[in-house]
């Protein structure tokens, strides 16, 4: 294994899919323009219809940052990404004799820390940088394994976007592998004073309480795929600005790399918590060991390591009313102190699992 090179694990893109494009005008030259529906690649057409709206998408991790990258950016037509920022703090490529943004007549440049003022900036202000989202998601339905990226620099879609993911937070606990329809749509805006109607971006959830239940239910950990590297931006424009260069670097930054996941940690609850929830039956069955067996048995037939039924047992400990994490080396004992309404939820949650996936 070789360090830094052996251990650089990312998520193939299989693709590009815009909201635009470019035409030429009668005076021979280019002009963006703003479609009112994905334009994906012939591969997708057949599968989507030639002028789709609607996309059905999962998000891949729950890093942000690796799948829904939000920073202001500057772009050269020659040398990429000169600037990037967030607001309060940016990293430039400057010309490292007169400390001015780097151009192609500069003889060396670096990159350098500095102060990002945003929308305050005069380079914001001259319409040379502008906030860009870079959206990553896999088509669960489609052919291929890896994700499709979308660009867009549209603030209203940001926050439509940005909403939701907080919504399904606070509503699931994450935003990885939950289906979810991307959709593109008319807006009235009026950011003038004059009204008129532009093509937006807009996140939606389908779900419904029942849905809710039995996808909280499946352990993200086995459908979980490696995240996604962030597009390496310092070498790529994104199609929300004029001058688009396909070229991408080879390797993106090592702080990009993503974090390994974690099982959080759920506030224990009281006995009189628990008390007051379920009354007296809150103490272990006198005879489990046919719930022993079910429970092994459906973790078999899910293709479940014990350590993976340990962990799908503790995200489940508040729903659960489990005082403390459950542990120990064998199914007996992970299960052994569950009072008969305990046993009653796990072999709900586990029958509805298998059923899923057809015994």
């Amino acid at each position: 294994m070789i360090k830094g090179l052996s251990d650089n694990v990312r998520m193939p893109r299989l693709g590009k899919i815009r909201l635009g494009g470019k035409k030429i005008n009668a005076n021979n030259r280019e002009y963006p323009f703003a479609s009112d529906h994905f334009i994906v690649t012939d591969e997708l057409k057949a599968q989507l219809g030639e002028k789709p709206t609607v996309l059905d998408i999962m998000f891949p991790c729950e890093d942000d940052d690796q799948f829904a990258s939000q920073y202001y950016r500057m772009y050269s037509q020659t040398l990429g990404l000169i600037c990037r920022g967030n607001g309060e703090t940016c990293s430039r490529k400057v010309d490292t004799a007169t400390g001015d943004f780097a151009s192609k007549d500069s003889q060396g440049m670096e990159w350098r820390e500095g102060h990002c003022e945003g929308r305050e900036c005069h380079m914001y202000k001259a319409k040379k940088c502008k906030e860009t989202m870079f959206l990553q998601f896999l088509l669960p339905k489609q052919n291929g394994l890896g994700v499709w990226q979308l660009d867009t620099g549209s603030r209203i879609s940001m926050e439509a976007v940005n909403s939701m993911l907080r919504m399904l937070r606070l509503m699931c606990g994450r935003v990885s592998m939950i289906p979810l329809k991307l959709v593109l749509e008319p807006k009235e805006v009026a950011p003038d004073g004059k009204k008129k109607t532009v093509m937006v971006l807009n996140l939606k959830s389908e779900m419904t309480i029942e849905e809710r239940s039995r996808i909280l239910a499946t352990p993200v950990s086995q459908v979980m795929l490696p995240a996604p590297i962030p597009p390496p931006d310092d070498a790529t424009q994104p199609d929300c600005v004029v001058h688009t260069i396909e070229a991408y670097a080879e390797e993106p930054p090592d702080d990009d790399m993503p974090s390994a996941a974690t099982v959080p940690e759920n506030v224990p609850m009281a006995v009189s918590e628990i008390e007051a929830m379920w009354g007296s039956d809150m103490h272990p069955a006198a005879d489990n060991q046919d719930f022993v067996d079910f429970v092994s048995e459906g973790a078999t037939k899910l293709g479940w390591s014990l350590n993976t039924l340990k962990i799908w047992i503790n995200e489940k400990r508040s729903y659960l009313c489990l005082s403390k994490p459950v542990s120990g080396t064998s199914t007996l004992a992970l299960v052994c102190d569950f009072t008969p309404k305990q046993q009653e939820i796990v072999c709900k949650l586990l029958n509805e699992m298998l059923d899923a996936r057809g015994r």
